[in-house]
């Protein structure tokens, strides 16, 4: 008798249920794969480097003048003073003389 023929007999191999395996294995990594390259592609952004600008506060600036200085491709300065406030950690609208903020740059 054939050595792979007694094998199967003592393991009971089964090809329908070895092959099924097999493609359900396949499946499930190429799940994985996809799934980690969607959710790669949608952060890519969060990875690019973002350049700076040092500023720092003097008496009478608000994040507004600030801004207005610095505004570059946001349409709304509002929006780009909620990327300073965002940069910089910002809870609130308060700045102080001397305190150094980073400038997001285009």
């Amino acid at each position: 008798m054939d050595t792979s023929v007694r094998y199967n007999r003592k393991y009971k191999f089964n090809k329908e249920r070895f092959i099924k395996s097999l493609t359900i294995t396949i499946a499930v990594i190429l799940a994985i794969i996809i799934f980690l390259s969607i959710t790669g592609a949608l952060f890519s952004n969060a990875n690019k480097l973002q350049r700076y600008d040092g500023y720092e506060v003097v008496y009478g600036d608000t994040l507004w003048t600030i801004a207005q200085k610095y505004q570059n491709e946001y349409d709304d300065i509002r929006h780009f003073i909620f990327a300073i406030k965002e940069v910089n950690h910002l809870q609130g609208d308060y700045i102080f003389p001397g305190q150094q903020l980073k400038i997001p740059l285009k």
